[in-house]
């Protein structure tokens, strides 16, 4: 389907049945929205894609969904730039959601709106009610929107809630690929092909709530319950397979979890920032210097931004065009890194110690400065990417800058008070002051003055 100019959007439409939605959903940012089309799900090569400002996309929605035999798709979040529909142009998020494919789960096949939140807002009576729940022609979408839309800096703590809540509605058939941040969803009042039936918008079933109260729902009580769900996955392994040596390690917190749980989202995008930043200082779009090992950096980093084997090659044979220039390298690359994408997807994992432990790749600072022979001078300029001695000194530099001294100052600055105190203090002995007078002269304890005099 031809692109629709966005010129003539306002002149043709006012109103129609998605308008309250896509304003609760992107009318708080002026970044731009993907609009999508196929006449068919299975046939992608007639993908088609545009990306609008938000204030002209959902023109374009409804001239789309104007020809009911199209699969007609918007993107959950805006982008930064009209080019491309990837997680590295992600600018502004808008709100947790989840694909709940009801028909893969036998006895909700038939299920209403209302009957699949009765089910998922008894077993979790914390969640709130989804601002909008929406029918997609099989299944439901159930959409989380934000009072105020939160900026790509967020990116990290967004998908470690994601990371929880889906898991955490699998049982009711959630999509367990739909975590990223460049997601498409159906577009409400269009056809799905597949059924043949409408998409319907049940809008403001909940009202929009703020993303650090929605985090600390989710992860404050969402991790207890995926940690009690491994806990006895673990215990079944360890009955099927004895030999393995048992992991004695003081059981985490459900604090500690979650910790953990946001650092692998933030160090992943921090090294993906990084491995940006070491491309411009190599001189990007040229860059010559270890190219297939940066690569390898950030298809590892990426893994945990990127829903699928397809949308991982896309995001990185564009960071190769963007700092390789137009020659060989590609996603084939890195091949290992998707193999283990893949397996992670489909719920492989690693056994260590009678556990289960995350099958795509962990990687130090140490090697990666290593691999990639990151300089100090390039550290300087980096935020993650950086050894030892350089986050030392980063971290006196702070120190510094909030007033604490060194220790060797603080020693010396303490001798010199405390000789101008004993000095005091024998003047005013002389005066035949006691230690309790001389200490509230002096803002001190008795015994302090005390320890001064006999010095």
């Amino acid at each position: 389907m031809s692109a629709v100019s966005q010129s003539d959007f306002r002149q043709q439409y006012f109103d129609f049945g998605l308008s309250d939605y896509y304003q609760t959903l992107h009318g708080q940012h002026n970044d731009y929205v993907a609009v999508c089309s196929s006449p068919s799900a299975s046939e992608k090569h007639y993908w088609n894609q545009d990306l609008y400002l938000s204030k002209d996309a959902l023109y374009a929605e409804l001239e789309i969904i104007r020809d009911h035999d199209v699969n007609a798709y918007h993107s959950q979040n805006g982008f930064n730039t009209a080019d491309t529909r990837l997680a590295s142009n992600i600018k502004t998020l808008t709100s947790f959601y989840v694909d709940m494919d009801v028909y893969n789960i036998p006895g909700l096949e038939n299920i209403t709106a209302d009957g699949l939140l009765d089910l998922v807002l008894d077993k979790f009576p914390w969640l709130p009610c989804p601002t909008s729940v929406i029918y997609s022609g099989r299944g439901y979408y159930l959409n989380w929107i934000f009072n105020k839309p939160i900026g790509r800096d967020l990116l990290p703590q967004w998908g470690a809630v994601m990371g929880v809540l889906v898991p955490l509605l699998k049982q009711f058939g959630a999509d367990q690929a739909c975590t990223d941040a460049p997601r498409v969803l159906r577009i409400p009042d269009s056809v799905n092909q597949k059924s043949g039936e409408v998409v319907s918008c049940y809008v403001r079933k909940g009202e929009t709530v703020s993303f650090g109260k929605l985090k600390s729902l989710i992860l404050n009580n969402g991790v207890p319950v995926i940690e009690a769900e491994r806990e006895k996955q673990a215990q079944i392994l360890a009955e099927k397979q004895p030999q393995l040596i048992p992991d004695h390690r003081p059981k985490r917190t459900t604090k500690s979890v979650i910790r953990q749980c946001s650092r692998v989202y933030q160090l992943a995008f921090d090294r993906m920032n990084d491995c940006i930043k070491l491309a411009e200082l190599r001189g990007s779009p040229g860059m010559v210097d270890h190219r297939e090992r940066l690569l390898f950096v950030y298809a590892v980093s990426g893994v945990y931004y990127w829903p699928d084997i397809e949308q991982a090659k896309a995001e990185l044979d564009q960071f190769c065009l963007q700092h390789f220039g137009k020659n060989k390298y590609s996603h084939k690359r890195v091949g290992t890194v998707l193999n283990k994408l893949k397996q992670h997807r489909d719920g492989v994992s690693m056994i260590y110690k009678g556990k289960g432990k995350d099958i795509r790749y962990s990687l130090t600072n140490a090697y990666i400065i290593d691999l990639l022979g990151i300089t100090l001078d390039e550290q300087q300029q980096l935020k993650t990417l950086i050894s030892k001695p350089v986050k030392a000194a980063r971290l006196t530099a702070k120190r510094r800058a909030k007033g604490i001294v060194s220790r060797a100052e603080y020693i010396e600055t303490n001798k010199a008070k405390a000789s101008k105190d004993r000095e005091l203090i024998k003047a005013l002995r002389r005066r035949f002051m006691s230690y309790g007078e001389i200490g509230k002269e002096l803002g001190i304890s008795p015994s302090q003055v005390s320890k001064l005099d006999k010095q």
